[in-house]
């Protein structure tokens, strides 16, 4: 069967190489002896998908290159079964960016990676120039899922095993609590976290008060901001509403009072307006924004 750049093969299980870009790393092993008995029972119900021919070494059959469905061959494998059905995709419409997007596509809908991997898988696409919106898009997400993510790997290396693991929650919370504790106890803290068995709702309470007892100089709260964290931190100075309702006439900016009201509502809808701080907030596109505009207003007021 042949469809467009794309064909229904056998192949045999010896042809097919790993995806170097597999973004999952780890297989249950339980789950691969139960697809694997599925299989010997019934048959492969789902083709997996490889990229191909490319020459073999010398005296050798052609390699085909795996695209989708590690899990399916590897148990395929290990029933003993010689050969595998198999779309193959034509090597001449490979993408730029390789197979990644696929291979990326296929688990994280199935829901196969821990949370480290996806957030791996995630940044070699952003490395690649695709926008978190983009990402989001292309695997079913909303952007915040995708950012939460992302942040996890500004972690220490013995905290991300613990999110890796499940045995830190996934949770903004949590995430951007202990991103705000000094480098030298967030280790420790965490760890102490996860070797308790603690609780999302007591993580949150632990370390909001150990933030408050070390982090007072580091962070500040802006979830009970009078205007919006947003504001807050872009610079909100008494003189705006007069300097910006005179340059509006001129279509230079906009009213300072629509500024101020479409920065509540940004906040009031942001996924972490609920942990909005200094040091959390102070990246956000949407304070760059409100900052160059106040930054403009008042180099033409000069």
């Amino acid at each position: 069967m042949e469809t467009g750049h794309e064909t229904f093969e056998i192949l045999s299980v010896d042809q097919i190489q790993p995806n170097p870009d597999q973004p999952r790393l780890f297989f249950d092993l339980e789950e691969l002896k139960s697809l694997s008995a599925s299989i010997q029972e019934h048959g492969l119900l789902q083709p997996i998908r490889v990229e191909g021919p490319y020459p073999g070494s010398e005296n050798e059959s052609p390699v085909y290159y795996l695209v989708d469905g590690e899990r399916r061959l590897r148990a395929t494998k290990l029933a003993g079964i010689p050969t595998i059905k198999a779309i193959v995709i034509d090597p001449a419409i490979k993408k730029e960016e390789g197979s990644l997007v696929p291979a990326l596509v296929a688990n994280v809908q199935r829901s196969d990676l821990n949370p480290i991997e996806e957030s791996k898988a995630f940044a070699k696409l952003r490395e690649m120039r695709y926008t978190i919106r983009n990402i989001a898009t292309m695997v079913g997400r909303t952007p915040s899922y995708i950012s939460l993510r992302l942040k996890l790997l500004d972690f220490e290396p013995e905290i991300q095993e613990l999110f890796s693991t499940r045995m830190l929650p996934i949770d903004p919370e949590v995430i951007y609590g202990l991103d705000r504790l000094p480098e030298k106890i967030r280790v420790k803290t965490a760890i102490r976290f996860a070797q308790k068995g603690s609780g999302t709702e007591s993580i949150r309470r632990g370390l909001a008060k150990i933030s408050s007892n070390y982090c007072q100089d580091r962070d500040r709260d802006l979830t009970k901001s009078k205007t919006s964290p947003m504001l807050e931190i872009a610079g909100n100075q008494s003189d705006n509403p007069k300097i910006f309702q005179v340059l509006s006439k001129e279509g230079i900016v906009p009213l300072w009072q629509l500024i101020e009201l479409a920065s509540k509502e940004t906040c009031k809808y942001c996924p972490f307006g609920e942990t909005a701080s200094i040091k959390m907030c102070k990246d956000c596109g949407a304070v760059d924004l409100v900052r160059h505009l106040i930054k403009l207003a008042h180099d033409k007021a000069v």
